[in-house]
């Protein structure tokens, strides 16, 4: 019996000395169908954590950007500097993220749609950074920061 297979059989066993009814869904299936059904749900399981990965420590970005305050200071702009880079390198990053499930044909019909969920969620990441970056004020969205691009709104009068 393998070191998984024990996990599972004291799981069980705990189960119904609490009372709960256990349920094996692959009950009906014999030993290599179990283990190959069992592996391709793990598969998904890790597919799954991984799409989410990328917004994983924004509790602890938030917290940090927070403490920094919105001064332009050294220690607030490493801050923002850090929230901006992460998500650009992991949108970067992202076939390799998934490189060793691209390949696995039991979940490659999951990959693009995990792929899909991960960058939307390096972009939800960056956009926290934006927002920092917005509210240190050193993102150009006022009229007043472009005011030396527009022409002048006078016309110069000669006598």
């Amino acid at each position: 019996m393998s070191f998984f297979e024990q996990i599972q059989e004291q799981s069980r066993q705990m189960q119904q000395q609490q009372g709960q009814p256990v349920v094996d869904k692959y009950a009906h299936l014999d030993k290599a169908e179990r283990e190959k059904a069992e592996m391709h749900d793990r598969k998904l399981k890790k597919l799954n954590s991984l799409q989410w990965s990328p917004v994983s420590s924004l509790p602890m970005n938030f917290f940090m950007m927070w403490m920094s305050g919105n001064e332009i200071q050294m220690f607030s702009i490493i801050i923002t500097g850090m929230a901006l880079y992460q998500p650009m390198v992991a949108l970067k990053n992202v076939g390799q993220v998934f490189l060793q499930f691209s390949r696995d044909e039991t979940v490659k019909s999951e990959v693009w749609r995990c792929k899909i969920v991960y960058c939307v969620m390096c972009l939800v990441a960056f956009g926290v950074g934006l927002w920092k970056l917005q509210g240190m004020g050193l993102l150009p969205t006022g009229a007043s920061d472009w005011v030396d691009r527009s022409p002048p709104l006078y016309t110069y009068v000669t006598a």
